[in-house]
């Protein structure tokens, strides 16, 4: 009888302090999902910038992300996106182009609580291509061969937490990368991401 009760004493310890470390591990990184939109163009530059109009377009943006606690007000956060970027653009050398990119990005933040329910955020980018599209002249191609493999951004941005486990976010995206798609001129992601999310 003895025996059980020590046992049953050892496993309550056990269990008391699993639980207590699940509560401290949760209190300091919390995994969440997040999901929406992208308004991107490029950024050109070259010879043949001044003769492109480029126009924005629409894209999704969904996958998770995990909020460690560094201090009282500063956080840092990881995220695994797919992302779909890109843009419209109409020259006279390569004709008109509507590229659809679509990547798996890896977004990662500094964030500061600048005020109850806020907090700014900023950061890197690095994203990889799986499929790249051109949709003109009624067609479409794919054209994933032709864009740089790798992608890398500078972020930023702004959260607002109406909750402790929901999020609105807005951010801006500024590429550093050349995608290699246009002959004569270079051609850089960029564009805003509006996102909502929610702590699991």
């Amino acid at each position: 009888m003895r025996k059980v009760l020590f046992l049953l004493l050892i496993v309550s310890f056990i269990a008391s302090a699993v639980t207590a470390q699940q509560k401290k591990t949760r209190s300091v990184a919390r995994l969440g999902i997040k999901t929406g939109m992208n308004a991107s163009h490029f950024h050109l530059s070259g010879l043949e910038a001044s003769s492109i109009a480029a126009d924005w377009k629409t894209g999704f943006v969904f996958g998770s992300f995990v909020e460690m606690k560094i201090s009282d007000k500063l956080y840092f956060q990881p995220e695994l996106l797919y992302s779909s970027m890109g843009g419209k653009n109409n020259s006279s050398l390569n004709g008109l182009s509507n590229l659809r990119l679509n990547y798996l990005s890896l977004p990662a933040s500094l964030k500061f609580e600048f005020a109850p329910n806020f907090k700014l955020s900023g950061g890197l980018q690095l994203s990889w291509i799986i499929q790249a599209k051109n949709f003109s002249n009624n067609s479409e191609a794919d054209v994933t061969t032709s864009i740089r493999n790798s992608d890398i951004a500078l972020q930023g941005g702004i959260e607002y937490w109406p909750s402790k486990k929901v999020v609105i976010g807005a951010r801006y995206l500024h590429g550093v990368s050349d995608i290699t798609y246009y002959n004569g001129t270079k051609a850089f992601n960029q564009g805003f991401q509006f996102t909502a999310g929610v702590k699991l």
